[in-house]
């Protein structure tokens, strides 16, 4: 409920912060072109991102084929658009795949946790570099936090189960366990390269749909201004304070346009219309969703593919 009401919070300061009529007049105008080809961008992105959940969850040692991530991502998107908080649907693929795994349920949940994560790095990073490349001291000063928080995080993560009075305990197997995981899934054999592969190309997917978006509701931006726009309009929308990225992704679209001495109004039609393509490309979660048989019939189906 507090996410709802903080969407419609931020959509309602959006609306006292730009001239509503003159975004719904950009909304109207758009270019029906662009749009089509942001959505027809949204076909490989879905596929990206499941050749990195299935190369994950293998290196784990996780039955994942790529045919099911495909469909199993297509449901967490839908969901994670039209649900509170933005992971709902990544839980229940967490779930999903570990009744799939019943031997492995842990490892399936958390190959799960480390496929986002994956993405999630890729991301920032390409926000701190964003920030760089805007300029000034404010930007670098951003960059260098998000630096710290991760190299924070990787240390805790390394150091923390090397601790004798750590090293036993329940917290301290976990971060053994995990640590070896990560090594698996994002270091060994390779793994950093396919990893990394995947995920700069998906953030890239992204800035490009964003982009034609843009470019459908007549943004008047340079692409230099674009690339910093884009990057963070996606990290701010992957933060589960709303449903779907709304609200939150227009209030920043705001923001950074005013920034740049653009037209707010147009950043805001951008920003919607970017939200409504990705959720047209969702639809077909429901497909998949209608066709999936009950729990029990797929637990059965599962047992037998392996038999």
């Amino acid at each position: 409920m507090l996410r709802v009401v903080a969407t419609l919070s931020l959509l309602a300061l959006t609306a006292v912060w730009v001239d509503v009529d003159a975004v719904l007049d950009e909304l109207g105008r758009a270019d029906p072109w662009p749009l089509g080809a942001a959505l027809i961008l949204s076909l490989p992105l879905v596929l990206v991102l499941a050749a990195r959940w299935s190369f994950t969850a293998q290196r784990m040692g996780v039955d994942m084929p790529l045919s099911v991530a495909v469909g199993e991502y297509y449901v967490s998107t839908l969901l994670n658009k039209v649900l509170p908080g933005g992971v709902l649907g990544d839980v229940g693929r967490a779930l999903r795949g570990s009744r799939r795994n019943p031997d492995a349920k842990g490892v399936a949940v958390r190959s799960v946790v480390l496929e986002r994560a994956s993405g999630q790095v890729a991301l920032w990073g390409i926000v701190g570099l964003a920030l760089v490349g805007w300029g000034g001291d404010e930007g670098i000063r951003v960059a260098a936090v998000l630096v710290a928080v991760l190299v924070t995080l990787v240390s805790a993560a390394v150091l923390v189960p090397r601790i004798p009075s750590v090293a036993g305990s329940r917290v301290g197997r976990a971060c053994t366990t995990l640590v070896a995981e990560v090594r698996r899934s994002f270091v060994a054999r390779g793994a950093w390269a396919v990893q990394l592969s995947l995920s700069v190309l998906s953030v890239a997917i992204l800035m490009a749909m964003y982009g034609a978006c843009a470019a459908a509701v007549g943004v008047a931006a340079q692409t230099r201004e674009l690339l910093v726009i884009a990057p963070v309009l996606l990290a701010v929308s992957s933060l589960p304070l709303s449903v779907g990225g709304w609200g939150i992704r227009e209030v920043t679209s705001v923001a950074l346009f005013e920034t740049a001495g653009l037209d707010p109004a147009a950043g805001v039609a951008a920003s919607a219309a970017f939200g409504a393509v990705n959720l047209v490309a969702a639809l077909p979660g429901v497909v998949v969703l209608a066709r999936r048989p009950s729990a029990s019939a797929s637990d059965d189906e599962h047992r037998a593919e392996r038999e």
